[in-house]
Parts: C-alpha cells; structure tokens; sequence
C-alpha cells in the first residue's frame, strides 16, 4: 500500500522509483482504459471524463498523501507573506518581487480568517490536486470551440491532465491566475466568437 512507501529509498526518477507494483499497474491500467475508451464507436461520456479525473487525482493526490509535508518551499513562504498581511493589513513591495501583487496573499488571508483557519498546511497539500480539477472545466469548455473528432478532444484533455504535473500548481498567484486565464479563454472563444458567414453569401 501507499502507506509503507519508504520516501528515504528515493532515487533520481522521483517518486516512481519507491512505488510499490501495484501503484504501477494501475497507472498502466488507466492508460490501457482510456485507450480503450477510444477505440469505442461512440464516446462514453462518463466513462472518459472519469478516466481524466482519475489521471489527476493519481498524479497529485499520491505526492500528497505520501510525502509528511506540503510541497513546495515557495509554497511555504507564500503562507508567511499571509502572516504578514493578516498581522499587519499591509504588504511590503520592496522586500520582494511578489508583493508587487499583494491581491492572491490578500485574499487567501481573509478567507482563511474568515474561516477561522489557523494552519494551512491541509491547504498547501490538497491545493495541487483541487487547482489541477478546477482547471479540467474551463478547458472542457474550451474544447467546444474546437473543431476536431470526439477522440481529438478527449485526448486533448488527457494530455492536458498530464501534462499538468511541472509543479507549477502550488499554492501561489500564477495558479489561480491560470485557471482565470483558462476561463476567460474558453468563454471568448465560445460566447464572443465571430458568427459563421452563411453560405451562398
């Protein structure tokens, strides 16, 4: 099981190279399911979008329920530019380059007082993976502008889905910005695209 995973026998491949043969096998599995998947008639619907979820809970829930600590350091001292706005209601542009938009730490202060949260360890952990969920919706909705086959879009955002694992996602301002990005996209492209010309015109 996960749980007997020894983080100390870690070798240069990361995380993969401690993970039992089960783990393995089952990642082999969801792949050899999505292709599968593809080779049908018609698209399942359910059974793909349950395949591209999966992938992302396997690639950023396992670091997260394996490893003793949020990752990463940056993450950490994002928490204590928090500290430091919910102790002080001010921000401090010339100590570093990211007070220079103070509004991410701002918000997430508020919140977590609002919600009376003291450690934000939990959300240091879980952020990754729900950050990596919340980004598969607008990126659905921007597939649909696409002209391409049913089995072009589903893997698009199976690769998507795995190509989202770069540690980009902690928690940080460039990762709500992202997924703000992706939606701002997807509805331009989808609600405010030129209308089609009618033909014979």
């Amino acid at each position: 099981t996960l749980g007997d995973v020894s983080l100390d026998d870690m070798g240069g491949l990361g995380l993969i190279s401690v993970l039992p043969g089960a783990t393995l096998l089952g990642a082999a599995l969801l792949v050899l399911a999505f292709a599968s998947a593809l080779w049908l008639g018609r698209p399942r619907r359910g059974l793909l979008l349950a395949i591209v979820v999966l992938t992302v809970v396997s690639l950023h829930a396992v670091p997260a329920v394996l490893e003793s600590e949020p990752r990463f350091a940056t993450a950490w001292q994002h928490v204590g530019f928090l500290d430091f706005i919910d102790r002080t209601g001010t921000a401090v542009p010339d100590l570093d380059a990211r007070w220079s938009w103070p509004g991410f730490f701002a918000a997430a202060a508020f919140v977590a007082r609002a919600c009376g949260v003291d450690d934000l360890s939990g959300v240091l952990r879980w952020w990754p993976l729900v950050v990596q969920l919340l980004y598969l919706a607008p990126f659905a909705l921007l597939l649909k502008a696409v002209r391409a086959g049913w089995r072009a879009k589903w893997t698009a955002a199976w690769l998507f889905a795995l190509c989202g694992w770069v540690g980009q996602d902690y928690f940080s301002p460039q990762a709500l910005n992202y997924l703000i990005y992706l939606l701002f996209v997807a509805v331009l492209l989808v609600w405010f695209r030129w209308p089609r010309p009618l033909r014979g015109r």
